[in-house]
């Protein structure tokens, strides 16, 4: 609907631990307008998800679902449609967050203490976006419901990753082409002695 702010989750139903839902729910009652846009999944998993939703007071009508498209360009393009991309914490997006980022929507992340769940703040801080990460579920959800609250700051984080694509370090396959050929060559060398 217009006015709407829409929030991207389009996760694994696996990751979306009670912690997740519980702090998804505390950012839907606090924002009317506010939808929250998910992989569709089987029917299972998904009644059991507005379930959820309903017994804790938010209006399933604000849950959305993406059905599975065949083409991967049709659903990168979904991306440019929300607003805001919630991740998952104790198992962060991760080839997830790069489409993410590739398409100019900016992400809320919460690292745990696992490799799985540090891929959304290493992701942030390598494209120098440390603003968007938190350190507990109450910040995550305050950081969410700031930016639905504050459009011009949310297109100052956007303009931040257009020109991360441009002009960084993430993006550019010939420094990460180098970087790695340097590794391949420097244990090619340890072996070698």
């Amino acid at each position: 609907p217009e006015g709407s702010f829409l929030l991207a989750a389009f996760h694994k139903t696996s990751k979306l631990s009670e912690s997740v839902m519980n702090t998804w729910v505390k950012i839907l009652l606090s924002q009317d307008k506010t939808y929250l846009w998910l992989k569709d999944t089987n029917e299972k998993a998904k009644n059991n998800i507005l379930d959820f939703f309903k017994s804790n007071k938010v209006d399933t009508n604000r849950i959305l679902f993406a059905k599975r498209v065949e083409s991967y360009l049709k659903h990168i393009s979904r991306y440019s449609l929300a607003n805001l991309f919630l991740d998952t914490f104790f198992y962060n997006g991760h080839s997830t967050l790069v489409e993410c980022l590739w398409s100019e929507l900016p992400f809320i992340t919460l690292p745990g203490e696992s490799f799985a769940s540090r891929v959304g703040g290493s992701i942030l801080n390598a494209i120098n976006l440390p603003e968007l990460i938190c350190k507990t579920s109450d910040e995550y959800a305050e950081k969410v419901i700031f930016y639905s609250n504050n459009l011009e700051k949310l297109e100052k984080v956007k303009n931040k990753i257009k020109e991360q694509k441009k002009n960084g370090d993430f993006f550019n396959q010939k420094i990460f082409t180098n970087e790695l050929e340097i590794i391949y060559l420097n244990l090619c060398k340890s072996y070698s002695k």
